[in-house]
């Protein structure tokens, strides 16, 4: 086996596979540590819901705002709630900071790279959504199309083909799940949007759940 692999690559009949750039290594360890920030401050935040909704506590609509955070420390709590709730308050304030240090890196990056203004002017496409994107796609020029780089994500439809039978089921979640989620969230900016995406969303919607 190692022989014919050897005279297959000798012949340059095996595909090189793409091995990222250290800029792009780089910029995926910063992005995927925003995402994991981010999810342990949602995580946290939830924590803080489920002290006041165990103990029947009706929460201010903004309940992380200025106002918010000055109502859940002073709250009429017991002494198990009041705990808990301090400590998830602690560790949410040092998630908040790590996460604001990570911006202060990222978004000096992003003024200086014109593909993510590039990017921006899409509508919902914020820089953090560009700079995912863009770490998880790597070197664009290596996709052949649009088609393809949708394929790596994992945001096209799946195919099973039998005899003359072909099905097509839900996307196939390839690549990236991180870059995948945020194309979404920056999707659903298009319901009010008037231009032609906002017309295909819209259509769509009309269709679906």
């Amino acid at each position: 086996d190692a022989l014919v692999l050897a005279q297959l690559l000798r012949c340059e009949y095996l595909p090189p596979v793409w091995r990222p750039d250290p800029e792009t290594r780089e910029l995926r360890a910063l992005t995927t540590r925003r995402s994991v920030l981010v999810s342990d401050r949602t995580r946290l935040k939830n924590r803080l819901h489920s002290v006041l909704h165990q103990r029947l506590i009706a929460a201010p609509a903004d309940l992380f705002g200025l106002r918010g955070r000055a109502w859940l420390g002073t709250v009429a709590l017991d002494e198990i709630g009041r705990a808990q709730l301090d400590s998830d308050l602690k560790l949410l304030a040092a998630v908040e900071r790590e996460l604001d240090a990570l911006e202060a890196q990222l978004v000096p990056r992003a003024r200086r790279d014109e593909r993510v203004a590039l990017l921006m002017t899409l509508p919902g496409v914020d820089f953090t959504v560009a700079q995912t994107l863009l770490a998880a796609l790597g070197d664009v020029a290596r996709f052949r199309d649009g088609d393809h780089a949708a394929s790596y994500l994992g945001i096209v439809p799946s195919t099973r083909q039998s005899a003359e039978h072909c099905y097509h089921g839900p996307i196939t979640k390839h690549g990236s799940g991180h870059a995948r989620w945020l194309l979404v969230q920056a999707a659903q900016h298009l319901d009010c949007h008037p231009g032609p995406l906002g017309v295909f969303f819209r259509r769509l919607l009309r269709k679906k759940s």
